[in-house]
């Protein structure tokens, strides 16, 4: 593959080298897809800096005080205090089929942690300037 990359000049030539190897369709659309982000990095794609533990340990406190249930709210609470927190957190509402339903009725913490994501991505973007297609 890394000699495939060498030898390439434009996504049309990638695409045509592709046709000639043994890759199912998926994977040559998925290195099709990479080198489009590739060549358009910085111009036209940006990363998302990860986020750090510290600040999805808030993410969990935030959404356990959102938390109806006091029993589980207690719950959630305790089982986020030392090492292990993340995992505890996910394990506590298998305990209870109540508190499983309830949190999955109601908004998750999936939902929570991406409107929390997505306005700290919103952020970055806003420092950055992202041309159209080319």
């Amino acid at each position: 593959m890394a000699d495939l990359g060498a030898a390439v000049s434009s996504q049309e030539t990638l695409a045509a080298a592709l046709v000639g190897t043994n890759m199912p369709e998926w994977e040559q659309d998925a290195v099709l897809e990479t080198y489009e982000v590739e060549m358009g990095y910085g111009e036209r794609y940006l990363a998302i800096p990860g986020v750090d533990s510290r600040v999805a340990y808030g993410d969990m406190e935030d959404f356990i005080a959102t938390v109806g249930d006091v029993v589980l709210r207690e719950r959630l609470q305790k089982a986020i205090i030392g090492r292990g927190a993340f995992r505890r957190f996910k394990t506590v509402p298998c305990k209870n089929l109540a508190w499983a339903v309830e949190l999955t009725a109601r908004h998750t913490l999936a939902g929570h942690v991406c409107r929390s994501a997505c306005g700290r991505m919103c952020s970055v973007i806003a420092g950055d300037r992202i041309s159209g297609r080319r």
